[in-house]
């Protein structure tokens, strides 16, 4: 008869657990954990310890924080049943909602001058697809002023999928450079533009929020599902829709593509032309006052031209 002796639990974590033990004879060991003892054993975790030897090591992860378990080391020829006990760091209870965090997608200081020759490409990531809340923020400078030219794209607009982001002249008589977003469903396009717009070749910040749960209203009384903000002021917006007797998207279809930095999704068309500081994805609606709070506390790193 196999005689088990020396059981110790250490390395405990949150989710996770070593059990230590020794046998007077080389044999296989099989710990079982559970935080019901209750079941029958049969209905336990377990970790078995293949080789044959005297010193045992056996480690389960996978568990619940702040948590009671009971384990039991067993073996064939073995006659110890003992239950022992130990607890999982942490409290119990469901983790609670992580902040959202941004996803940088460009370098600080990235210069574009507008000749093809110099876009970046993120991979295709369904984190990049609008599956829920998500807020875009962008530090820029323009530097070259034409029809349009894109910060980032990750659309088909022939097939009116996905979204794009960038800053474009207003229709004639020109009278500035405003901030625009769209979004496809699959069959119509929403448009988001600023008010106003950029008519210089200074530091600028631009941000969109799309969210589909929430209803904004823009500066012409509209119902939407987010907002452009132009250097901090996130209300001197509209929305325009391809379809006017359709309500505003709500589902915004995936483009399966790389996101194009500093271009449109067509090749050789609406290059940037000039500095894309800093960039931004968060999945989470950040919300008016987050954003103007996220401008405030970054309008001193930026905009410092006389």
């Amino acid at each position: 008869m196999t005689i088990i002796s020396n059981i110790i639990t250490d390395n405990i974590t949150e989710n996770s657990v070593r059990v230590k033990c020794r046998t007077d004879q080389r044999t296989k060991i099989t710990l079982y954990v559970t935080d019901n003892p209750n079941l029958a054993i049969e209905n336990w975790d377990t970790i078995v310890d293949y080789y044959a030897r005297r010193s045992h090591y056996l480690s389960m992860d996978g568990l619940m924080k702040g948590t009671v378990y009971s384990f039991m080391v067993m073996c064939e020829d073995c006659n110890y049943n003992k239950v022992d006990e130990f607890t999982t760091l942490g409290t119990s209870g469901p983790d609670p909602e992580p902040d959202p965090q941004p996803q940088e997608f460009l370098m600080d200081n990235h210069y574009f001058d507008g000749s093809g020759g110099q876009y970046g490409l993120w991979e295709d990531t369904d984190k990049l697809d609008i599956n829920g809340p998500m807020t875009w923020m962008i530090w820029f400078r323009r530097d070259i002023f034409n029809l349009q030219q894109f910060f980032l794209s990750k659309g088909h607009w022939g097939d009116q999928l996905g979204w794009r982001m960038m800053v474009k002249q207003t229709e004639p008589p020109y009278q500035y450079e405003q901030i625009q977003f769209d979004v496809g469903d699959g069959t119509d396009l929403n448009y988001y533009k600023s008010n106003k717009g950029v008519t210089d070749s200074r530091d600028h910040f631009a941000a969109m929020v799309f969210n589909p749960n929430i209803d904004y209203i823009d500066s012409k009384n509209v119902t939407t599902h987010g907002f452009v903000c132009l250097d901090g002021d996130c209300d001197d917006y509209y929305m325009a829709r391809s379809d006017t007797n359709k309500p505003p998207i709500t589902r915004v279809k995936p483009y399966r593509a790389p996101m194009y930095l500093g271009r449109h999704f067509c090749d050789g068309k609406f290059y940037f032309a000039g500095m894309i500081y800093d960039a931004k994805i968060i999945q989470g609606d950040i919300g008016k006052n987050g954003v103007t709070t996220y401008y405030n506390d970054t309008k001193d790193m930026y905009n410092k031209q006389e």
